[in-house]
């Protein structure tokens, strides 16, 4: 007797009742660089934030240890 893992089950039943659709690799990798050109302006936008910040507390940490 062989073990089968439950997943295994499950997928081979939806794949019968035509529940699941097996993506190319290509497609999902169209897929993934269409969503991070999407988000690469509120990435850029993030860091450009975030360095800002970071400028700001330092300028105000200088400005604190002086006093």
């Amino acid at each position: 007797m062989t073990l089968k893992p439950i997943y295994k089950e499950v997928i081979r039943k939806m794949q019968e009742q035509g529940r699941v659709t097996n993506l190319s690799q290509a497609w999902a990798y169209n897929f993934e660089d269409n969503i991070a050109m999407k988000f690469a302006p509120v990435k850029e936008e993030f860091y450009r934030k975030e360095r800002a910040s970071r400028y700001y507390s330092n300028k105000l940490e200088s400005i604190s240890a002086e006093i």
